[in-house]
């Protein structure tokens, strides 16, 4: 079987608003992705293994704006998609199986019903779907094909806080766990890693290399902390595989001219050192480690090296 899902929106200008702001949970994976992701699980579960591509397509954004995965489990095969710049997104679903292959355009019809229409769910049509927008059914057998159109079931969001109204008032089971929401998330992230370490590419990735010289004044515990927020960025920033750091081990008794302490950032490429040189976190961390290094800048060596290609 195959299964694809997708989610679009055609919104090319960059919005005012905190959903375009890059922060943690932020991006169309966490926000119309999650939807189609949870979804998946619910009809297949966990998948074995995935692949992901996420991406910055518009002028100016900040956020993850568009994004594809695959994933399998077993012989199934899931493609999911979601993206910012569609501007013909009435595909919302492709099943292909043994039997045929099933085709739906467009999207719930609860949003529409509510925010353009003016119903609410206690009008009698509300969660109906129009006719001319059910799914298409195309079943082989025998040498022949059949077509159909196979009806929506009524749409009912309001269920949703029903159960959770009687989860915590009655201490029935919730709509949704937490191990449901933990399995999303999980996705997600894996999602974003996959991108991240396994695209092919012929950019060089990028070591960044610090080595600085601390003045004696600088206790160890101050030092810690500035390596943890140098670490920390990793959590926050695209593009960072890894971050070591620590002090020099080497054998070679005065052979690191003083720079005792270090660390280094792998990144999957220019771009995203370029996207960590910039970062306000960073510049506010780095301005930290000149005050503590013996004669400010002068105390700290830098230096990137090419350390192959990404893929």
């Amino acid at each position: 079987m195959h299964y694809e899902a997708n989610f679009n929106r055609y919104k090319p200008l960059v919005g005012d608003r905190w959903q375009e702001t890059e922060q943690p949970g932020v991006g169309i994976h966490y926000d119309l992705g999650a939807h189609i992701i949870d979804q998946a699980l619910v009809l297949f579960g966990m998948p074995d293994w995935l692949q992901g591509d996420v991406q910055k397509q518009r002028k100016g954004s900040s956020i993850i704006d568009i994004f594809q995965v695959r994933m399998g489990r077993g012989p199934v095969r899931i493609e999911l998609s979601a993206g910012l710049l569609v501007a013909d997104h009435d595909l919302r679903y492709r099943v292909h199986g043994t039997r045929g292959s099933w085709i739906k355009n467009h999207l719930d019809p609860q949003e529409e019903q509510i925010w353009h229409l003016g119903m609410t769910p206690l009008d009698e049509s509300y969660g109906l779907e129009d006719e001319s927008h059910f799914g298409t059914l195309t079943l082989v057998g025998n040498g022949q094909s059949t077509v159909s159109r196979t009806p929506t079931l009524k749409g009912d969001w309001p269920a949703y806080y029903r159960e959770l109204s009687a989860a915590i008032r009655q201490g029935s089971a919730p709509p949704v766990t937490a191990h449901q929401a933990r399995n999303t998330i999980s996705v997600i992230e894996a999602m974003v890693e996959s991108s991240h370490i396994w695209k092919t590419s012929y950019t060089p990735m990028i070591r960044h290399c610090v080595f600085i010289q601390f003045k004696d004044s600088v206790t160890a515990k101050h030092r810690d902390v500035m390596f943890s927020e140098i670490a920390a960025l990793q959590s926050r920033l695209v593009g960072i595989l890894d971050v070591h750091l620590g002090r020099n081990v080497s054998p070679e008794a005065g052979m690191d001219k003083g720079y005792a302490d270090g660390f280094m950032v792998d990144f999957t490429g220019p771009e995203a050192r370029d996207g960590y040189l910039v970062d306000e976190g960073h510049k506010s961390t780095g301005a930290k480690l000149v005050e503590s290094a013996v004669g400010g800048v002068e105390g700290i060596l830098v230096y990137d090296l090419e350390i192959g290609v990404t893929g």
